[in-house]
């Protein structure tokens, strides 16, 4: 019963994302390292902390699940609510994450989905990360593209 209603949830939150103003940048990082190691970095709270602006993220990592992210910054605890919308093991991950002490985490348009897919490449694994946002927001793009070119993939390339 669990799973069909996880699945309905799912289902209904791809058609509510799917009509809104869609805004989407593809990235993509090459890494010297294994499937294994990427993955762990990419899905595990004592990893995620090193690199993802000191958030664990906080799931099971099952379709429908919540996927949130939960630190600190500057002394104040925060939690950024999410859902695991697509996975498969050391291949992809696709998740939504908003943070509700900056939107209203009942409207849609305030959601991020956020895919990770891994693929080999040459001697080494090719990283991509899809940002969609649904409201938009060409400045919120920028500073989410931003992050990952600028932070979070030379934290990654600094873990291996």
């Amino acid at each position: 019963m669990l799973l069909t209603y996880s699945c309905h949830l799912v289902e209904y939150l791809r058609e509510k994302f799917e009509t809104m103003n869609t805004l989407k940048q593809v990235n993509s990082v090459l890494l010297l390292t294994d499937r294994d190691k990427l993955w762990d970095i990419l899905t595990t709270p004592e990893w995620t902390e090193k690199y993802m602006f000191n958030s664990r993220i906080v799931s099971d990592l099952k379709v429908g699940s919540s996927c949130d992210w939960k630190g600190s910054y500057e002394g104040q605890e925060y939690t950024l609510l999410g859902t695991v919308l697509e996975i498969e093991p050391k291949s992809l991950f696709k998740y939504t994450i908003v943070d509700p002490s900056l939107f209203d985490a009942n409207d849609p348009n305030n959601f991020v989905h956020v895919t990770y897919e891994v693929r080999e490449q040459g001697e080494g694994l090719l990283l991509t990360v899809v940002s969609e946002i649904f409201d938009g927001n060409e400045t919120r793009m920028k500073e989410i593209v931003d992050g990952w070119k600028g932070m979070i993939f030379p934290a990654i390339e600094g873990l291996l």
